[in-house]
C-alpha cells in the first residue's frame, strides 16, 4: 500500500515538473563576435563582461549602448594583461532582429611590462631621521634630545593610590 502511495506521489511530481523541463531556454539578447588574433580571441571570448549580459533578455538600446562603452575598457584591460598596452579596439553594433556586437581588435606590439626597476643600483640604508624633542620646539638631530622620562613628576613624589570605594 505504501509503495503505491509513493509511486503515485512520484508520478504527480514528474507530471508537474514536465513543463519546466521542456521549456525552451530564452534566446540571447545579442550575438557577440570577436575578431582578433587567435590567442587573444580566445581570451576575449571567454572573459569579456559582454558575454554575461547576452543572457539578459530585456535589454533596450540604451543599455546595449552603455555595455558597448564598458566593453571597450574591459577589452583594453584584458589585453594589457597579455602585454598589449596600446591596442586598437573597436566595438560596433550591427542591427537586426537580434543585434550583433562586433569586437574588432588590433593588438599592436606586445611589451613585457613597463620598465622594471634597476636592481644593479646599490641601496643605502635610510638616513637617521631626526626625532622630535619633548619640549615641542621642533625636531633635533638624533642624539641631541634628552631621553624621554617615564613620568613628568620629580623623583620621589610618586602619587599614592587609595583603594576605590573607601
Amino acid at each position: 500500500m505504501i509503495r503505491k502511495l509513493f509511486a503515485g506521489a512520484g508520478m504527480a511530481v514528474l507530471w508537474l515538473l514536465a513543463p519546466l523541463a521542456s521549456a525552451q531556454p530564452q534566446a540571447a539578447s545579442f550575438d557577440l563576435v570577436v575578431r582578433a588574433p587567435d590567442p587573444l580571441k580566445e581570451i576575449l571570448e571567454r572573459n569579456l563582461e559582454l558575454r554575461r549580459y547576452r543572457e539578459v533578455t530585456d535589454l533596450d538600446d540604451a543599455e546595449i549602448a552603455r555595455l558597448i562603452v564598458l566593453a571597450e575598457k574591459d577589452a583594453r584591460e584584458l589585453l594589457a594583461t597579455q602585454g598589449y598596452f596600446a591596442p586598437q579596439v573597436r566595438i560596433s553594433r550591427e542591427p537586426g532582429t537580434r543585434p550583433t556586437l562586433l569586437v574588432a581588435v588590433e593588438p599592436g606590439r606586445a611589451r613585457a611590462s613597463p620598465r622594471p626597476a634597476s636592481r644593479s643600483r646599490a641601496t643605502s640604508p635610510p638616513a637617521a631621521m631626526p626625532r622630535p624633542c619633548r619640549s615641542g620646539k621642533g625636531s633635533a638631530p638624533a642624539g641631541r634630545c634628552a631621553p624621554a622620562s617615564p613620568s613628568r613628576r620629580p623623583a620621589g613624589t610618586a602619587r599614592s593610590r587609595k583603594p576605590r570605594g573607601s
